[in-house]
C-alpha cells in the first residue's frame, strides 16, 4: 500500500522532503503540499498497488522501501513523487470471504450462464437445420428496390 506526495517542481519536492525530515507526518505533508488533489485529501493514500501497475521508477524504489519508510524525490514524466510504503501484501494473500463474496458470486453466475447458453445453442442446433455461410460467399451489393 502506497502513499505519495506529488509535486511538479524539484523545489517543491525538496520542501516536502525537508518537512518529512523535520518530523512532520507524511499524511499531513501530503494534504498540505501534494498537487494530486484526489490522493492528498486522503493523506496521499493510493491504496494497494501491484508493481506491474506502477511507473517503473516508482516501483523500483517502492520495492526497496520497508513498511513505514519513505523515499526522497523520484522524478517521473509528470513531476516528482515522494512515496511511502504503508503496508505490503504478498501475491496470493488470502482475503476475507466477505471482501470477495460478490466477486465469487459474479464469477460463478457468469460461468453458469455460459454453460446454459452453450447447452441452449446445442439443443437449438440439434433441432434446426443450420446452414453456415462463408462471409465471402455473400453478395456484395444489396438488392435494388422492387426486386
Amino acid at each position: 500500500r502506497l502513499s505519495h506526495i506529488f509535486v511538479r517542481t524539484k523545489e517543491a519536492a525538496d520542501s516536502a522532503y525537508a518537512a518529512l525530515r523535520s518530523g512532520e507526518d507524511f499524511a499531513v505533508v501530503a494534504q498540505r503540499l501534494s498537487e494530486d488533489l484526489k490522493s492528498s485529501q486522503r493523506g496521499g493514500d493510493l491504496g494497494f498497488f501491484s508493481s506491474d501497475n506502477l511507473d517503473p521508477s516508482l516501483a523500483a524504489v517502492a520495492s526497496r522501501l520497508s513498511v513505514g519508510s519513505y523515499s526522497k524525490a523520484i522524478e517521473s514524466g509528470y513531476g516528482y513523487h515522494l512515496i511511502k510504503v504503508t503496508d505490503r501484501k504478498k501475491k496470493g494473500t488470502i482475503r476475507e470471504f466477505e471482501l470477495v463474496r460478490e466477486d465469487i458470486h459474479n464469477q460463478l453466475l457468469a460461468e453458469k450462464q455460459r454453460r446454459e447458453l452453450e447447452m441452449l445453442l446445442s439443443e437449438l442446433e440439434a433441432k434446426s437445420e443450420v446452414v453456415r455461410h462463408d462471409p465471402g460467399d455473400l453478395p456484395s451489393e444489396s438488392p435494388e428496390e422492387g426486386e
